[in-house]
C-alpha cells in the first residue's frame, strides 16, 4: 500500500507543480495507470502526460476523468507510434523552399529554384552573391555593428558600445601580436 501511495504523492505532486489539481475519480484513474508504469520512467510519463493536457485549451485548473482519459489516450497512441523509424527521415532538397535576402525590400523572400542537379555557371555565382547578401545582412544587424540611435539618449548604450570597442581593439591587438 505504501507504494500507491508514494505513486498518488508522485502523481498529485507533478500536477501541483504546473498548477493543476485532479478531481478525486481523476487521481484514482491516474493512480491506477501509474502504478503499471515503472517507477524508473514514472516521472518523464507523467511530464509527457501533463504536457499534452496543458497543450489543450482547458477552461480551469481542475482536471476531470474525461479530459483526462482522452489525453491517455492520445499519449498511448504517441508512444506506440514512435519508433526508430522516425528518428531518420530523408528530405526531397527540390521540395524544401528556398529564400534569399532582398537588399530592396528589406525580407527575405522565396526564390524559384530549378530542379537542375548541375547548375549553370550563372547559378554557380548566384549562389556565392546570396551567400554574401545573407552575411551582410546578418552582419548589418548585429548590435556590434548597427548604428547608434542619438535621439535615445540613454547612458547605458555609450558604455556598451566603449566594452564593444575595447573588446574590438583587444582583439585586433591579438591578432596583430600573432
Amino acid at each position: 500500500m505504501s507504494s500507491d501511495s508514494s505513486v498518488k504523492s508522485n502523481v498529485l505532486a507533478a500536477f501541483r507543480l504546473r498548477g493543476l489539481d485532479l478531481k478525486f475519480d481523476a487521481s484514482q484513474f491516474l493512480v491506477e495507470l501509474a502504478s503499471n508504469v515503472p517507477s524508473a520512467s514514472l516521472t518523464s510519463w507523467l511530464d509527457q502526460l501533463i504536457d499534452l493536457l496543458t497543450k489543450r485549451n482547458l477552461s480551469s485548473s481542475i482536471v476531470e476523468k474525461t479530459l483526462l482519459t482522452n489525453v491517455v489516450q492520445e499519449l498511448r497512441a504517441q508512444l506506440s507510434n514512435d519508433s526508430h523509424e522516425a528518428l531518420f527521415s530523408v528530405l526531397n532538397a527540390f521540395s524544401i523552399p528556398k529564400f534569399i535576402y532582398s537588399r530592396s525590400m528589406k525580407k527575405f523572400i522565396e526564390k524559384d529554384i530549378d530542379n537542375d542537379l548541375f547548375g549553370t555557371a550563372r547559378t554557380r555565382s548566384e549562389v556565392f552573391w546570396e551567400r554574401y547578401d545573407l552575411l551582410l545582412q546578418r552582419t548589418l544587424r548585429h548590435d556590434v555593428f548597427s548604428q547608434v540611435n542619438l535621439a535615445s539618449g540613454s547612458s547605458n548604450t555609450g558604455q556598451k558600445y566603449q566594452k564593444i570597442a575595447a573588446h574590438l581593439l583587444n582583439l585586433s591587438i591579438y591578432i596583430s601580436c600573432k
